[in-house]
């Protein structure tokens, strides 16, 4: 089992649940070249279990765009509705 600190770590959820937790993200930004490698997960923390990992590929000068559609995936995931992303991107 991966340890906790890298993007692929499996979290220890007994210690986020003692802080009252009910959803944990973890992620990392890696650059390639001229490009950015995003990739994150949706921990639940009370069934103890990922419900959504995403990875993107953008130009390195859009850091922001970055934000905002992981932003926008977290809160469809979250709400069911539509969030502030613009879609854009590559998604592997």
């Amino acid at each position: 089992m991966p340890t906790e600190g890298r993007a692929d770590a499996f979290p220890h959820f007994d210690r986020w649940r003692g802080t009252d937790a009910k959803w944990l993200v973890t992620g990392r930004v890696k650059k390639l070249d001229h490009r950015l490698l995003a990739e994150f997960r949706l921990w639940n923390v009370v069934k103890g279990q990922q419900v959504l990992g995403q990875q993107y590929v953008f130009r390195s000068e859009d850091t922001q765009r970055v934000q905002h559609v992981i932003a926008g995936e977290i809160f469809k995931q979250l709400t069911g509705e539509s969030g502030p992303s613009d879609g854009a991107g590559d998604r592997n």
